[in-house]
C-alpha cells in the first residue's frame, strides 16, 4: 500500500497528473532505450549526456542520461546512485554513494535531493538556496519526490505594491520518480521546469506525459 510520508502545500499545477500519451502524440517523442531503463523524451528536446558511452561518473552517482529543453528550460536527467546501510557504508566506502535506511525515509529524500542540488551546477553557480522538499510518497517498488528551487535571475530588485523590494527570482519544480534495483541500487529521474510552465496547458501536460 502507498504510505504518505509528509504531505505538504504543493504548488499548483493545470496539467493532470495521469496525462497519457496517445497514438498520434507518439510521433512527437523519441524513445530512449538502454540497459537500465526506457524512457520516452519530446522530439524538439536537446540529448546532452546518453547512456552508456557518454554517462558521466562522479561523487554524486552516475548520470546515465539528460535532455533540455531549450525553448522552455526543462531539464531531464537520469542518474544511478547506491544507498548502503551504515555498517557497509563504513565497510566498502567504494561501493556506496550514501548512508540509506533499510526503508526508504525522509531523511533518505532529503540526502537524493542534496545530491541533486551538488550536481545542478547552473543553480549553485547562481547562488541558489538549498531546494526544499514539497512531498514524497514512497511504496515498495516506486517513490515519487517533488521539491522546488527558487533562484535568482540576476534582474533588479522588484517593488510590490506596498513598496517592499524583493529580489528577481524564478521558482523550478522538480518532480523524480525513484526505483530500487539489486544490492540497494537507485535509479532517479528527474524532471525539472520553470513553475509557469508546469502550469501551461499545453507544455504542462507534456512535462507531465
Amino acid at each position: 500500500s502507498t504510505a504518505v510520508l509528509s504531505s505538504l502545500v504543493l504548488l499548483p499545477t493545470i496539467a493532470p497528473a495521469n496525462a497519457i500519451i496517445t497514438d498520434d502524440e507518439k510521433k512527437l517523442f523519441k524513445t530512449i532505450q538502454t540497459d537500465q531503463f526506457s524512457m520516452m523524451v519530446p522530439s524538439s528536446w536537446t540529448i546532452i549526456t546518453s547512456s552508456p558511452t557518454t554517462k558521466k561518473n562522479d561523487e554524486n552517482g552516475i548520470l546515465l542520461f539528460s535532455s533540455i529543453d531549450l525553448q522552455g528550460g526543462a531539464t531531464l536527467t537520469v542518474v544511478q546512485e547506491r544507498g548502503c546501510l551504515p555498517q557497509q557504508y563504513f565497510d566498502q566506502p567504494e561501493l556506496c554513494d550514501f548512508v540509506a535506511s533499510e526503508k526508504f525515509t525522509e531523511k533518505d529524500a532529503e540526502k537524493l535531493l542534496v545530491r541533486r542540488d551538488e550536481r545542478e551546477q547552473t543553480a549553485k553557480v547562481l547562488g541558489a538556496p538549498p531546494s526544499i522538499l514539497e512531498s514524497i510518497i514512497s511504496d515498495e517498488d516506486m517513490i515519487e519526490l517533488v521539491a522546488r528551487t527558487e533562484i535568482p535571475t540576476g534582474a533588479p530588485p522588484k517593488k510590490d505594491v506596498i513598496g517592499r523590494i524583493t529580489e528577481s527570482t524564478i521558482i523550478r519544480l522538480a518532480k523524480a520518480r525513484v526505483a530500487n534495483t539489486t544490492n540497494n541500487g537507485l535509479i532517479s529521474v528527474w524532471l525539472s521546469a520553470p513553475l509557469d510552465e508546469w502550469q501551461k496547458l499545453v507544455a504542462g501536460t507534456r512535462l507531465q506525459q
